[in-house]
């Protein structure tokens, strides 16, 4: 891994021989939190050597070429590549987000015989994100608007899945960081919306419109999006192979 951190990014070789470190984060609530101390544990290593030689430490966002994530792991996803957190920071933002969510648990009727089962408020979920994504950007901006891409070319890749609500085949869409027009244009999301829809599970939030299309949470078809990963690398630096 320290040798990638010096290499060259190029396209249209093998993927194998890329030298490319890509970063999958499964959905799962609570479950982010284990994600999160396994990548801390191997950022130490990481850093360990870079410590000795009097090295400043690095982040994720310079150390993965990729991250893609699925439901909490695509919230996971955005903070650390899109937002440039380390994973200290990142752990106890995640923290405090699953705790100001739980505590917004409210009864809605959701049958025509008048049952009620637990959900959770989606405009508190939506101003939490929008007050990380606050701490992150520039002063004055504002980050209900502020775009997951945003026109900059960065090294580190971000995606997240999420379910086109209105598709029958519950195909996971990837809302990303940066342009893939070879791929087909996507919605222009905002790193809110890209946030709430990979994390919109239709039993505890309500979809989220972007553009012409309504999503849902990713976990539908991609709660583990290894795959999603790979296939998103070898579209990217090995088109031709694939």
């Amino acid at each position: 891994m320290e040798q990638a951190l010096s290499m060259d990014r190029t396209t249209g070789g093998d993927l194998q021989t890329e030298g490319l470190c890509l970063l999958s984060l499964d959905g799962g609530g609570v479950r982010g939190l284990s994600a999160l101390y396994i990548l801390q544990g191997l950022m130490t290593r990481v850093n360990k050597p870079r410590k000795a030689r009097g090295e400043p430490a690095v982040k994720p966002f310079e150390v993965f070429d990729l991250i893609g994530g699925t439901s909490t792991g695509g919230l996971i996803a955005i903070m650390l590549g899109r937002l440039e957190m380390d994973v200290d920071e990142c752990i106890e933002t995640y923290k405090c987000l699953l705790e100001t969510i739980f505590k917004s648990k409210s009864l809605i009727p959701v049958t025509i015989k008048g049952k009620t089962k637990a959900r959770f408020d989606s405009n508190i979920l939506r101003q939490s994100i929008e007050d990380i994504i606050r701490k992150h950007i520039d002063t004055g901006r504002d980050p209900a608007t502020e775009l997951l891409n945003n026109g900059q070319v960065k090294d580190c890749k971000v995606f997240v899945c999420a379910t086109r609500h209105e598709a029958a085949n519950r195909t996971p869409a990837r809302l990303r960081s940066y342009e893939a027009t070879r791929l087909g244009v996507g919605d222009r999301a905002t790193i809110s919306g890209a946030a709430l829809a990979t994390s919109a599970a239709t039993t505890f939030f309500d979809p989220v419109t972007i553009g012409t299309r309504t999503y849902a949470d990713g976990a539908f078809g991609a709660n583990n999006p290894v795959e999603e990963v790979l296939a998103e690398a070898k579209d990217i630096w090995s088109p031709k192979k694939g």
